[in-house]
């Protein structure tokens, strides 16, 4: 027996390249192995590392593909998840935000608004970005977002007004 990809399998494998051939969490495979749908592996004498042979590596993976344990239990398995990459967060960059000929983003703006800042006018946040980076923006929107409504709230907050 081989891999899915032809690949022929080695002849030992540690448990966490077991539960990764296998297509499951380590976690899950480690579940499976102490209700005896798997077979447990076997120890190193002199290092007592356990590990899987090649005829344990093919039982455990004809385990899995006909969803019948070596304890004759049935499991049913999900499909592996596809590796779908994560949706970047997206930093902005110095011409979109600091510059005075490009508008504010629209998404700062409603973000500050729903945090409580209403009368807010992009003029003020313009003048805001300015002062918190006037090297440019570097960072995530959340961090931009929090630098920016506690300098807008600090600014009008009822301790800063002189009377």
């Amino acid at each position: 027996m081989s891999r899915i990809d032809n690949t022929p399998l080695p002849q030992a494998i540690s448990v966490s390249q077991m539960a990764q051939l296998l297509q499951i969490s380590r976690s899950r495979f480690y579940q499976l192995l102490d209700a005896g749908f798997f077979l447990p592996p076997i120890y190193d004498l002199k290092t007592k590392r356990p590990f899987y042979s090649r005829e344990m590596i093919e039982r455990n993976m004809q385990a899995k593909t006909q969803n019948l344990g070596i304890n004759g239990e049935v499991v049913l398995f999900y499909s592996p998840r596809k590796n779908i990459p994560a949706k970047p967060k997206r930093a902005h960059s110095t011409v979109e935000m600091v510059s005075n000929s490009c508008p504010v983003d629209v998404e700062l703006m409603e973000s500050l608004r729903a945090l409580g800042l209403e009368n807010l006018t992009e003029q003020q946040v313009k003048s805001a970005l300015k002062t918190c980076y006037p090297e440019g923006i570097d960072q995530e929107e959340d961090e931009v977002l929090r630098k920016i409504f506690r300098h807008l709230k600090c600014q009008n907050s009822g301790d800063n007004l002189r009377r």
